[in-house]
């Protein structure tokens, strides 16, 4: 009975929400698809990822939940667009993985906002690769480099930060048709 109330509330129904709290169970199950598609690059898992993402971000309800919760849908979404565009080179994942990434962007106060400017980073490198326009590239290297010095230099994520802005100036030398 709890979930199919549950599920009630998460396909929409037009009450107002009791809590935020719906959000999460759909929210966890989006995330533990995504656990099994890196795990095992199960690509069904990660089909049902983006699909849950997706329900969850255009409920009419998403809108009321707090800031934080937000940004970790939007960058979860974002992410899971991202990955399944670098399976399928589907070119309407990355315009949704750009959305999603984007829209995670607005939420400056959590504790995962350099996370979110990452992943957008990864996702204007993705549409260069894509399109060539070489503003994605410069954005996606300013954001880079905003997240190597948001990141202290004992975390463990400073090496995963400098090898992503590496990768991105050598692609913008490559660009500029420097050889090294």
């Amino acid at each position: 009975a709890d979930l199919r109330r549950a599920m009630d509330l998460f396909r929409g129904a037009d009450a107002d929400p009791p809590s935020q709290s719906w959000v999460y169970g759909p929210g966890r199950r989006a995330a533990k698809w995504m656990d099994a598609y890196l795990e095992r690059r199960d690509l069904t898992a990660l089909d049902r990822a983006v699909e849950l993402w997706d329900r969850l971000l255009t409920h009419p309800w998403f809108a009321g939940v707090t800031p934080d919760v937000r940004a970790g849908a939007l960058g979860g979404a974002g992410v899971a667009h991202l990955r399944r565009y670098e399976e399928s080179s589907d070119d309407a994942d990355l315009d949704e993985a750009l959305r999603w990434c984007t829209a995670s962007m607005e939420f400056t106060e959590h504790d995962n906002y350099r996370g979110h400017i990452n992943n957008l980073s990864m996702t204007l490198k993705a549409k260069y690769e894509r399109d060539g326009g070489l503003e994605n590239l410069t954005r996606a290297a300013e954001l880079a480099q905003q997240v190597v010095a948001m990141t202290p230099e004992q975390s463990a994520d400073r090496g995963g930060a400098l090898t992503n802005l590496g990768g991105i100036w050598r692609r913008m030398r490559e660009a500029a048709g420097d050889s090294y």
